[in-house]
C-alpha cells in the first residue's frame, strides 16, 4: 500500500530470521512488557502493543498464511473511515463455517474440546452467542483500548482451543465493542469457499486467500525443505490443494525469494539439505 509499511512481528523469531527481516526492513520487535517464550496467539493477541498508538489510526492484521491477489489499499482506507465514523473497534468476517458462536462451541466441544473459558467470558462480557463466530485471519482495529483489552484477557489464560479467537468472539458485540463485519468471500476466503473462489473474477474481485481449513480438507501443510538450486529453506510450509491457487501461491514465493535470495544467504536462511 502506498505510503504504508507491511510489518512481521516477532513472535519468537531465531537471530538469523530477526536478522532477515530486520535487513529487509519490515521487522516489528515484540513489545518489552510482553515476557518472550509465550504461544505465538497470544502475541498475536498484544499486536496494538507492538506499535506506538499515537502514531496510527488503525492497524491492520493479515495472518502470515494468507495471500493477497490485489492491491486493497483503498480499500482499507475507506473500511477504516467507515469504521472510526460507525463507532466500530475491530473488523473481522464471518468464519466460512457459517456458524454461530453457539453452534462453533457445540462443534468444538462434540470433538472432545474444554470450552469452559470461552463459556466464562460469554457471561462475563454478556455477549450474545447467536452472533456470527468470527475468523481472525484477517483484522482491522481501529480502538486500540480494544486492543489492549484483547491482550490482557487472553495473556491471563493458560493455553487452550483457538485461546485467542476465541477471547475476540467473546469481546466484541454491539453492547461493549462493535464489530464491523466484512465479507468473508472477499477479505478472508478460507475453509470450503475455497473449492470455489473463482480469484479472476474482477466483478467480484476476493483480496485475500487463506491457507487454512477444517481437516485440511483444502489445504496440506507440514515441515519440508523447500528447495532453492542446491540448497534449501527450511521451515513449516501451507499450500492450498487446489492447483491452480498452490501455483499462484508458489508465484509469490518464488517472486520473493528471486527478490531476498542474496540477503537469504547472508543471514544463513538457506542450508545444505539434510541426508535422506
Amino acid at each position: 500500500m502506498p505510503n504504508q509499511t507491511l510489518y512481521v512481528c516477532d513472535f519468537g523469531m531465531s537471530a538469523s530470521e530477526r536478522e532477515f527481516w530486520q535487513a529487509a526492513g519490515h521487522y516489528l520487535a515484540p513489545p518489552e512488557h510482553v515476557p518472550p517464550g509465550l504461544h505465538p496467539w497470544r502475541y498475536k493477541a498484544c499486536i496494538s502493543q507492538f506499535i506506538d498508538a499515537n502514531a496510527y489510526d488503525a492497524i491492520v492484521w493479515i495472518d502470515a498464511d494468507m495471500v493477497l491477489l490485489v492491491p486493497v489499499h483503498e480499500q482499507i482506507e475507506a473500511l477504516v473511515s467507515d469504521m472510526i465514523r460507525g463507532g466500530a473497534s475491530a473488523a473481522a468476517t464471518p468464519d466460512a463455517s457459517g456458524l454461530s458462536l453457539r453452534r462453533a462451541i457445540s462443534a468444538f466441544t462434540a470433538t472432545g474440546n474444554n470450552l469452559n473459558p470461552l463459556e466464562d467470558l460469554i457471561n462475563r462480557y454478556n455477549k450474545k452467542d447467536a452472533d456470527a463466530y468470527l475468523n481472525t485471519g484477517f483484522l482491522v482495529i481501529t480502538n486500540f483500548e480494544f486492543g489492549d483489552l484483547w491482550a490482557r484477557e487472553t495473556l491471563a489464560q493458560d493455553d487452550w482451543l483457538l485461546f485467542e479467537q476465541n477471547t475476540f468472539n467473546a469481546l466484541v458485540g454491539p453492547s461493549r465493542h462493535a464489530v464491523h463485519e466484512l465479507e468473508t468471500a472477499i477479505w478472508n476466503v478460507h475453509g470450503d469457499l475455497l473449492a470455489e473462489v473463482d480469484f479472476m473474477d474482477v466483478g467480484r474481485q476476493a483480496y485475500f486467500l487463506h491457507t487454512t481449513s477444517p481437516e485440511q480438507r483444502h489445504h496440506i501443510e507440514n515441515e519440508i525443505e523447500y528447495p532453492i538450486g542446491k540448497l534449501v529453506l527450511p521451515g513449516w510450509f501451507k499450500l492450498f490443494v487446489r492447483d491452480d491457487l498452490r501455483q499462484l501461491q508458489q508465484k509469490h514465493l518464488l517472486e520473493f525469494l528471486k527478490k531476498h535470495l542474496e540477503l537469504l544467504r547472508r543471514c544463513e536462511l538457506l542450508v545444505t539439505p539434510r541426508e535422506p
